[in-house]
């Protein structure tokens, strides 16, 4: 596989060892070719957290697709407009063995959490 061929979500995991040159170009095998997510979509389709002081494999452009997200991302585009960044935002992607399955909280007190017209005997 050449670097080339990934896709923006995609990297080849690190310490590989590359099987040879084809055109001047590392060729690695498939098996090192690791998919890549953002926090966000691990918690939204796994259930997963990023390990605490975990670093980002890759870093890619923002996209947005809902309104919400649209607004956010201009907000944080002026906000880096005010900094002496380069003005495009952009987030990490991490890898499967970089998360966690998410443990929520547990909680404390189960009378704030339970209705108004719910009667508890």
């Amino acid at each position: 596989m050449l670097e080339r061929h990934l896709k923006q979500t995609e990297t080849i995991y690190p310490n590989t060892v590359e099987l040879g040159k084809f055109k001047g170009e590392p060729v690695y095998p498939r098996s090192a070719v690791v998919s890549l997510k953002s926090a966000e979509n691990w918690m939204r389709t796994a259930g997963r957290t990023i390990k605490e002081g975990e670093q980002s494999m890759k870093m890619v452009k923002v996209r947005s697709s809902t309104v919400n997200k649209i607004r956010e991302r201009e907000m944080l585009v002026a906000a880096a407009a005010d900094s002496t960044s380069s003005g495009e935002v952009t987030h990490g992607l991490y890898a499967y063995s970089q998360t966690e399955p998410y443990v929520p909280d547990a909680v404390v007190d189960v009378n704030n959490c339970l209705n108004s017209l719910i009667v508890v005997d």
